[in-house]
């Protein structure tokens, strides 16, 4: 059987609070009302990872199933993140999906995306509510 994986938390990593909420609200508009964590960089989202795990992802740390990270933020930047995410726990972290949304037109960032094998995919910003189906129907699939 093959159904789509239960997700408690949604973390949009991002620095743009225009992103952010216009993203919030087509997860929820698409049918996805599911608990979103917003973190303004890599480092602030790492820290959230961290207190899921430290706190054994407790209501007020429910763990994200999606991680929709940005590329170009302060402090920790997305590629940054993805190497600091490598470096956690990897029976806590094998549940994650990351999909790396940007408005980047680099086509060297999708090359690189498409190398780094935690990455399920690479797609512009903004997202739209064809995006955001395509992302559940085919990056957070699994056969039970």
């Amino acid at each position: 059987m093959i159904s789509i994986k239960n997700l408690d938390c949604i973390l949009l990593v991002d620095d743009d609070g225009i992103y952010n909420f216009l993203h919030k609200k087509l997860i929820n508009t698409a049918g996805y009302e599911n608990h979103i964590e917003i973190a303004l960089n890599g480092k602030t989202a790492l820290d959230y990872l961290n207190e899921c795990y430290k706190n054994d992802h407790d209501e007020n740390h429910p763990l994200p199933g999606l991680i929709l990270l940005d590329i170009n933020m302060p402090v920790m930047n997305g590629w940054e993140f993805i190497d600091a995410f490598n470096e956690l726990d990897k029976d806590f972290t094998r549940d994650i999906t990351i999909v790396m949304v940007s408005s980047s037109m680099d086509p060297d960032d999708v090359t690189k995306a498409q190398k780094i094998k935690i990455l399920r995919e690479f797609t512009s910003k903004p997202l739209t509510i064809k995006k955001i189906d395509h992302i559940f129907k085919t990056c957070l699939i699994r056969v039970v």
